[in-house]
């Protein structure tokens, strides 16, 4: 699904079922056609998603909350990997921080279908309930 990311007309995510066509139909994909030549210009947000992040969080609170706990952040190879290497890096076990433009071959939603091994280190079992010790 290339990381977009859409809410159908009532403002909600659009339905795993939805999503989950989309993601097999990009599968298929084998090239991509441009109607027309236009100039790209990449750029990156890290800076100012993280300066958007410090106006609605306290980190501080949030450093001090982290230090007492276990916490893995897993990026799924996504977009936000690279902002959350720079919030969490020495507070948080970081997973699959690296953006890839595949999401690295795994599904891009996270979810308990698609991240249970994210959900298993956080010991929960594939109904989010937690895992006895």
């Amino acid at each position: 699904d290339f990381g977009v990311k859409f809410n159908t007309a009532d403002g909600a995510p659009a339905r795993e079922h939805l999503t989950e066509a989309v993601y097999e139909a990009s599968l298929r994909l084998d090239r991509v056609r441009m109607a027309a030549t236009a100039a790209v210009e990449v750029v990156s947000a890290t800076d100012d998603y993280v300066a958007l992040l410090a106006e609605c969080f306290d980190m501080e609170r949030v450093a001090a909350a982290l230090a007492s706990r276990v916490v893995v952040v897993d990026a799924m190879h996504g977009a936000a990997g690279p902002a959350a290497r720079r919030l969490f890096e020495g507070r948080a076990t970081l997973v699959r921080c690296d953006p890839l433009p595949d999401f690295g071959g795994c599904h891009p939603d996270p979810n308990l279908k698609w991240a249970s091994d994210l959900a298993a280190a956080a010991g929960l079992d594939a109904a989010g309930r937690r895992v006895a010790e």
